[in-house]
């Protein structure tokens, strides 16, 4: 992850670009992706393969329930992380200090 003045961009996209999780041309997955969400993202974060209730957030569901910021959406990686960049750490939705990230379904 790269961090440039305040806004932290996902490494994959600085240096691949967005060929490298997106399809230009055709995809069966939502957003034109190369492979489900979830899959995607632990194609490159290894410690997440395989794991349902692994994250490092107190076990908490990576598949399965649905996102509530997201309706008619499976929460996923995306529920809590900005892909393509974010202004916080991890590129999280919103600060990790005082449950910021929790408060945005957890109210």
């Amino acid at each position: 992850m790269l961090k440039t003045q305040g806004f932290h961009r996902h490494g994959i996209i600085v240096g691949s670009g967005c060929e490298a999780c997106h399809d230009p041309h055709a995809s069966d997955y939502q957003f034109q992706l190369h492979k489900p969400i979830n899959k995607l993202c632990a194609g490159c974060h290894l410690r997440l393969q395989g794991m349902t209730h692994g994250h490092p957030v107190g076990g908490h569901p990576l598949t399965g329930k649905p996102d509530p910021r997201h309706k008619g959406r499976e929460l996923s990686c995306a529920s809590c992380h900005r892909p393509h960049g974010s202004n916080y750490q991890y590129l999280l939705i919103g600060s990790p200090l005082g449950g910021n990230v929790c408060t945005k379904c957890h109210h």
